[in-house]
């Protein structure tokens, strides 16, 4: 294989961080203000697998939310899922020369399948049209889940911010399209390094639990510390990282910066894109503006960084 095991993880991670799984000093809800802002915009850390009861944990998350007009998110969840399945298909389909069976060793493929079909239920050979990191988020995602309580594949939280947002006559934004996420995810390692990284993730389904059960358990604990070793600091490809963070964020801030200066807006996105000094947070605040944590605990704030 050509990873290591931390390298491993880190990936794993970074699945599953894609989705929604990281939290900042104990705090999901900041207050953005400052600037000549005319109102108060506010960021919600999300995490895809989270409970719906997490919004009423966090103190003042509803309240921002009313006080909102616009909600804004990393992708439109209101669209047609076929619409955003037809938009990201490209990037998820393989070369017809470059399937699964066809890159890996006959007897490496059936094992890959007994291995994938038994902890997933799912036939591999229905991946077999699609690149191995479709898998690997198949597996990924559904390890999580197991683990995560209270969850409803029904419910998540990004999308019930949006779909709630267009009930209450706000207005909905995206950050990117689907087939920018699918890009990224599915598209910027070969064929040949996706199914390594599948491989071994079959390899010892033990360690991606355990990866998605710290995960988990931080983000509804709002560890940072924890969150951002298993997450980044670990991470053996700084290049995707770099993609993964670093340019989304940079691109995020001017639209942004842009439409909290016309309308107050509440933001979900992966809380991932929060902490760190290219995270959202500490750009905004190199933008001017005052971002003010709010405490879960006793419905206090503090400045960030005071």
């Amino acid at each position: 294989m050509a990873m290591k095991r931390t390298g491993l993880r880190a990936v794993l991670s970074a699945v599953l961080l894609m989705i929604g799984v990281l939290a900042l000093q104990a705090q999901l809800l900041y207050k953005v203000k400052g600037r000549g802002l005319r109102d108060a915009s506010y960021i919600f850390g999300t995490h895809h697998l989270a409970p719906l009861s997490m919004v009423d944990s966090v103190g003042g998350a509803r309240e921002a939310f009313d006080a909102s007009e616009v909600v804004v998110g990393e992708i439109d969840m209101t669209v047609s899922p076929l619409a955003t399945a037809a938009a990201m298909q490209p990037y998820m389909k393989a070369p017809a020369d470059s399937t699964l069976s066809a890159v890996l060793p006959a007897e490496v493929y059936a094992d890959a399948a007994r291995k994938f079909i038994g902890l997933t239920g799912l036939p591999l050979e229905s991946f077999e049209e699609m690149k191995p990191m479709v898998a690997v988020t198949v597996l990924s995602v559904l390890t999580a889940a197991k683990l995560m309580d209270n969850h409803n594949p029904a419910e998540q939280l990004d999308s019930y911010f949006q779909t709630r947002g267009m009930a209450d006559g706000k207005s909905v934004r995206a950050l990117e399209t689907a087939a920018e996420q699918a890009e990224l995810l599915y598209d910027t390692r070969s064929i040949r390094a996706q199914a390594d990284i599948l491989l071994e993730t079959l390899a010892d389904p033990d360690a991606l639990a355990e990866t998605a059960r710290k995960l988990n358990e931080a983000y509804m604990t709002r560890d940072l510390e924890t969150i951002y070793l298993i997450g980044v600091a670990e991470e053996s490809d700084p290049q995707f990282m770099e993609q993964l963070l670093t340019r989304r964020n940079r691109a995020w801030v001017g639209k942004l910066v842009e439409m909290m200066e016309a309308f107050p807006c509440f933001i979900a996105v992966g809380a991932l894109h929060l902490p760190g000094e290219e995270g959202l947070l500490n750009l905004l605040k190199q933008e001017g503006y005052e971002i003010i944590p709010l405490d879960l605990r006793d419905g206090s704030t503090r400045t960030a960084g005071r």
